[in-house]
């Protein structure tokens, strides 16, 4: 299954990686989602700019 983990600011969009779930384990893919947006996005601070993540399930919306 896959899922999406979504990185705000305010109500705009900055990020937004697909991820493999794994039963009800998606830690992994999530950890590799922080990893790659801190690569792409090394200006942002997580909790300094005010950054807003969410993981949205396949079916979700």
């Amino acid at each position: 299954m896959e899922g999406q983990v979504i990185f705000y600011k305010g109500d705009r969009i900055l990020y937004r990686h697909h991820v493999e779930v794994q039963e009800d384990d998606y830690s992994k893919g999530v950890n590799d989602a922080l990893i790659a947006f801190q690569r792409n996005y090394s200006g942002f601070d997580l909790a300094g700019d005010d950054i807003h993540i969410r993981f949205k399930k396949p079916g979700d919306m």
